[in-house]
């Protein structure tokens, strides 16, 4: 019966390659690297090409067939001494393990990886080459383009314009990499080297391990110098003692991630810091408000080539007694080890590693080779940390001398203010492997400085201790992408903070956040970014200490997309000047949402114990087992502050990853020649809403893992399933412009308005993934974009939009006319036969894949 036609869908055959072809009118580069855009600028579309435009070098399409996922299991880090297979890992991921570390040995001589184009004859293009190819390279090489206070930090740092950041192969390799940590089962982050002409980088997947996210400069008062006096402003000598004061570069550390159910990944951690360029750092002085007495004129501020040393105040001169603090240039050989039990909380939030005392409290344990730095009581603390120390951990860049002065003096008439400046420092985070090894997995360059001593007496006998010190930290701790934003803080030694705005200040256990105050989180202060290299700024003129700043790209929610009421909206642009939303850009609970990973899921107590508290569905998970579908690529960072991999917003540049993998590898992988011709897969484009709806019916939304592992599956419903089904079917029939039947299966998510711009927050057009998404009512569901792709998934492997089906049905007779006939009425039937002939071919080649003869016995 004619009714019954949409449901015969026992035949289908459809060619196992993508049909995705860039839009020509695609947003493209608007600017090179040196200019805030990245190294693809004016190559889209040799970066980018049509997948399907014909390769002379090999005589066939570029890209003729998907590549499976499962391929992904030849990568798995080796526990040992190899991986399983090192012929596979190298023809397919162009990855050689170096002992501790993959080699990408594929790239060319300049370390840029191929274009499909060019890709050597002997062999496919590798993973990293069809990721490269499918990602839209306007998404990429995203930099830091803030003006800095200082500009020398901005000149010296690898991260500034036009630098490491700016490398599209860099961001493609990242994402790589964290594609293979989401899909192998262990907890040990991939890592990967890419030589290159200048140096050699490095880069990194990403699991549920401590990554470093603040390096501070805090000074410390150690001990009494005896021989040092102190004079008041009219050469009076003072009763009052000189200390010696310590620089202390002092990490924090964050898990972001939820809890890996089951995990036995590694628990021994290494942190080694090094001067990117073995230049160290300066010290010089100043000092306000007064002369030294007998000892010259007010220095002010040295010249960093003159730095200066404590010849002012007869002091020792520890350029001469102690020449290896002063600058100290660190070389990569002093670390400090943590151990952090699979069952600590300890970093679940962010946390500096402190002190032995914080670690017993915390749940870590300290070790290395640096010994603790022994402190006086009465000295800057930080909330959330022990009340009470004697020593403090960390690696000690230098000294400088400070002094209080006499009860009820004015504050500002202390002795000096000894600063350190230092060039950039690359931290590197390593991990204990099961082989003894220790391996990267993280190098973030931060750069240093700190005010030395505002130390002076109250009218009472408490001491006050008021410092400022700068902190140089990450915006999404599992990326360096940036370099490490600077920023100023300041404490007190009473009860109550300085009083500083709050702005400065950062408590343990809070991540970096927008508009927070300070028991909330950070905003750090900075000077506005340079709209003309890329980011969204339609405020005025902020000054140093700003909120709308940095921090705002983090959070990526709605607060920072909407319009404020100063003219302030703080989102950054891709490099061809689209703003695209991040992780936590749909939350709808405002600045506590679910959604947004930044907000604190444990609670913190004065001595910096975190206990669980909040459910912590809203952080980024990492899956740690075989892909399900295709879909689930969009767990996987994308290397750039609070992205993934998007596979829900028009916007997204990674919509084509649906087109190009495939979950499983082919019966015959070594079979190039033959056409991947694939049989069994439901046609999107012509599946009834019945059909539709028993892909929707049962799929999951979410299993979501709790803090004691267990899991609570939640699915769609049938009434759901039936509400997708309709709106799909809906979308694919419709005649409007920006909707109607899949071209690829990239056409899922994608969708382009003409109105694209750099003032433009969201692209206009609701993409069929977005429509889709709106079923779910539950805030908890609407807030996270995991969950919000779940429809997505259920479509995302084992359906095609490429290939026609048909069916001609064929009725076969034989038999004679009378030799009076006139008509076919005069003819003599002997035997009939019916047959169904299917048939499909392919939309864009219009070559006939397959044809069955089906016999209908009536």
């Amino acid at each position: 019966a004619p009714e019954a036609l949409p449901y015969l869908t026992h035949f289908s055959r459809d060619l196992d390659a993508p049909s995705h072809r860039p839009d020509p009118n695609r947003p493209m580069i608007v600017r090179g690297p040196v200019a805030g855009g990245n190294d693809a600028y004016m190559a889209d579309d040799i970066v980018n090409p049509d997948l399907g435009a014909y390769d002379e070098n090999r005589q066939q399409v570029l890209m003729p067939r998907r590549f499976p996922l499962e391929r992904l299991k030849w990568v798995r880090t080796p526990a040992g001494d190899g991986p399983e297979d090192p012929e596979k890992a190298e023809r397919y991921f162009g990855l050689r393990w170096q002992g501790t570390h993959w080699e990408y040995v594929h790239a060319r001589s300049n370390g840029d990886l191929h274009t499909l184009q060019d890709v050597p004859a002997n062999r496919e293009p590798d993973f990293f080459e069809i990721l490269r190819a499918t990602v839209q390279c306007g998404s990429l090489g995203r930099q830091y383009a803030a003006r800095g206070h200082d500009d020398i930090d901005q000149r010296l740092s690898m991260h500034r314009l036009g630098g490491v950041d700016a490398s599209v192969n860099l961001n493609i390799l990242e994402m790589g990499a964290c594609i293979i940590d989401q899909y192998d089962e262990d907890s040990d982050p991939t890592a990967i080297e890419l030589g290159g002409p200048a140096r050699t980088y490095y880069a990194f997947g990403k699991e549920d391990v401590p990554y470093i996210h603040r390096l501070s400069a805090i000074p410390y008062r150690g001990q009494v110098l005896s021989g040092v006096q102190v004079y008041m402003e009219d050469g009076t000598p003072a009763q009052s003692e000189a200390y010696e004061c310590t620089m202390v570069l002092q990490p924090m550390l964050w898990r972001p991630h939820q809890v890996v159910e089951g995990s036995s990944g590694p628990t021994k951690f290494r942190i080694r810091p090094q001067h990117v360029d073995l230049g160290g750092g300066s010290i010089f002085y100043m000092t306000q408000g007064w002369t030294v007495p007998d000892n010259g004129p007010r220095p002010g501020w040295v010249n960093r080539a003159n730095a200066g040393d404590y010849s002012y105040w007869g002091g020792p001169n520890y350029r001469a007694t102690k020449p290896e603090f002063f600058p100290r240039t660190f070389l990569g050989s002093d670390y400090i080890d943590i151990t952090v039990p699979v069952s600590s909380t300890a970093f679940r939030e962010p946390q500096s590693v402190h002190s032995p005392a914080h670690a017993q409290v915390a749940g870590y344990t300290i070790g290395g080779n640096v010994d603790p730095i022994p402190v006086r009581s009465g000295d800057l603390r930080w909330n959330g940390l022990p009340s009470s120390y004697t020593e403090v951990s960390g690696f000690v860049v230098g000294y400088a001398l400070t002094a209080r002065v006499e009860p009820g003096s004015d504050s500002w008439r202390r002795l000096t203010v000894g600063f350190m400046r230092g060039d950039p420092i690359e931290v590197m985070m390593e991990y204990q492997a099961p082989d003894g090894t220790w391996r990267p997995y993280q190098r973030a360059e931060f750069t240093y400085k700190s005010n030395w001593g505002h130390h002076y007496t109250r009218p009472t006998p408490l001491w006050e201790t008021e410092a400022f010190h700068w902190s140089s930290y990450l915006i999404d701790p599992r990326t360096a992408r940036f370099g490490g934003l600077a920023t100023v803080l300041a404490g007190g030694l009473d009860i109550s903070w300085s009083g500083l705005d709050h702005r400065m200040t950062w408590p343990e256990g809070s991540a970096l956040a927008f508009g927070r105050t300070r028991e909330e989180g950070v905003r750090p202060g900075w000077t506005g970014p340079a709209r003309n290299t890329g980011w969204n700024w339609n405020g005025g003129s902020p000054g140093w200490y700003w909120g709308w700043n940095q921090a705002g790209v983090a959070e990526n929610n709605e607060t920072t997309w909407a319009e404020k009421g100063d003219g302030g909206t703080f989102c950054y642009l891709d490099p061809d000047d689209v703003m695209r939303p991040g992780v936590a850009a749909l939350n709808e609970y405002g600045s506590t949402a679910l959604g947004n990973p930044m907000s604190r899921r444990y609670q913190l107590s004065a001595f910096g114990e975190l206990s669980e508290d909040k459910s912590l569905t809203g952080r980024p998970r990492i899956l740690n087992r075989a892909f399900r579908s295709v879909g689930e690529l969009a767990y996987a960072f994308r290397g750039t502050p609070w992205r993934d991999i998007d596979f829900l917003d028009p916007s997204s540049p990674d919509a084509a990853l649906l087109d190009v993998f495939r979950l499983y590898e082919y019966p015959d992988p070594e079979d190039l020649a033959s056409d991947p011709v694939v049989a069994g897969r439901v046609n999107l484009n012509s599946a009834s809403e019945e059909v539709l709806k028993a892909l929707f019916a049962g799929a999951l939304v979410e299993d979501e893992i709790v803090g004691n592992g267990a899991a609570d599956l939640k699915t769609f419903s049938d009434d759901q399933a039936a509400e997708l089904a309709s709106k799909f079917r809906e979308w694919v029939d419709s005649e409007e412009d920006d909707k109607g039947p899949l071209l690829s299966m990239a056409d899922l998510v994608q969708g382009y308005s003409p109105d694209i711009s750099s003032s433009s927050h969201l692209v206009e057009a609701p993409g069929l993934a977005r429509t889709l998404s709106e079923i779910l009512t539950d805030p908890d569901d609407r807030s996270i974009n995991d969950r919000r792709e779940s429809a997505l998934r259920a479509l995302s492997s084992g359906t095609t939009v490429r290939s026609w089906t048909f069916m001609l049905d064929l009725v076969v007779q034989s038999g004679s006319l009378r030799k009076s006939a006139s008509s076919l009425e005069d003819f003599n039937l002997q035997a009939e036969q019916r047959y169904w002939i299917h048939f499909s071919l392919d939309r864009f080649t219009g070559k006939l894949l397959d044809v069955q003869w089906e016999r209908v016995n009536q």
